[in-house]
């Protein structure tokens, strides 16, 4: 297994590569492999159709939790952000919150 990196965009991070949890569904993907949708932009973190199988707990998951990688790399790409390159494995996909006196949520991008 490779030394474990993160790769951030944004509010998405993706930490890995990891050992691939045994809990996990693919998801559908339909044009892109969207990681996480902008609430306010309506812009998205995504990797091309074929490059990344999006991965969760649930089979009817509305967002993923995982993502594989399965070429040599794959690119994250984003409308305002600067594209990254992303390694074979498997990722953690995790989103940046932030606190407020209401509530802790996830920051809007």
């Amino acid at each position: 297994m490779n030394k474990i990196k993160t790769y951030r965009q944004g509010d998405v991070m993706l930490v890995g590569p990891i050992s691939k949890p045994k809990n996990l569904n693919e998801l559908p993907v339909a044009d892109r492999a969207i990681l996480a949708h902008g609430e306010v932009t309506g812009h998205h973190h995504s990797f091309s159709k074929g490059s990344a199988i999006l991965l969760a707990p649930e089979k009817d998951a509305v967002e993923c939790t995982h993502v594989e990688i399965a070429d040599a790399l794959a690119l994250l790409e984003h409308q305002e952000h600067s594209t990254i390159e992303v390694p074979s494995g498997v990722y953690q996909v995790v989103r940046q919150r932030e606190y407020s006196p209401e509530a802790i949520r996830r920051v809007a991008d």
